[in-house]
C-alpha cells in the first residue's frame, strides 16, 4: 500500500513536472481567451488508441507521454505512460490564469491499460496557467506551484502541445 502510495504520488507529480524532450523555442505567450477543451500532449507517445468500449485510452508504445483531455462538460482526464500508466479522471474550472482540478479519482495500469486498479481519490489542485502559440503550434504552460512569471518549460513550467482529432466529449 505504501509503495502505491509512492507511485501514484510520483507519477502525478510526473505528470505535471518533468520536463519533455521537446525543444523550447523562443515563444510569444497571450493571454488565455476560452477554455481549454480538447487534447494537450507533453513528450512522445504512440501505440495508445481510444477504447470506446471502456471508455480509456490504453496500449503500449515506445516512448512516454502526458495527455490532457479537457472535455466540454467540465471533466478532465490526465494519462500518464510513464513506466506504467495512470489515469486521471475529475473535474475542472477555470477562472483567469488558475485552473482548478477538483473531485479526482486515480487508477493505475501495470499492463498498458489492458486492467487497472481500483481508483482512488486525488487531492484537489490549483495551477497557474498561460496559453500561448509559437511555429510548434498552440500549447499550454501548466505553472509549477509557487513560480512567478516568466513561465518557461522545463523551468518552472511543464509545456502540452495542443493535439487535433483526439476524441472529447
Amino acid at each position: 500500500m505504501k509503495r502505491l502510495r509512492f507511485t501514484m504520488a510520483f507519477l502525478l507529480l510526473a505528470l505535471l513536472l518533468v520536463p519533455s524532450s521537446l525543444v523550447m523555442a523562443e515563444t510569444e505567450t497571450i493571454e488565455w481567451q476560452e477554455m481549454p477543451y480538447g487534447a494537450w500532449m507533453a513528450g512522445t507517445w504512440t501505440g495508445v488508441n481510444w477504447n470506446e468500449e471502456t471508455g480509456k485510452y490504453e496500449g503500449v508504445g515506445p516512448g512516454m507521454g502526458y495527455i490532457l483531455v479537457f472535455n466540454f462538460d467540465g471533466t478532465h482526464v490526465a494519462i500518464s505512460a510513464f513506466f506504467e500508466h495512470l489515469y486521471v479522471t475529475g473535474k475542472y474550472e477555470v477562472e483567469g490564469d488558475i485552473i482548478r482540478f477538483l473531485a479526482r479519482t486515480a487508477q493505475e495500469s501495470k499492463d498498458g491499460g489492458l486492467t487497472w486498479e481500483e481508483a482512488k481519490p486525488v487531492a484537489d489542485e490549483s495551477l497557474q496557467w498561460v496559453f500561448g502559440h509559437d511555429e510548434q503550434g498552440t500549447y499550454l504552460l501548466m505553472a509549477e506551484k509557487g513560480a512567478e512569471p516568466p513561465f518557461v518549460h522545463g523551468i518552472n513550467a511543464f509545456r502540452y502541445n495542443q493535439v487535433p482529432d483526439v476524441p472529447i466529449f
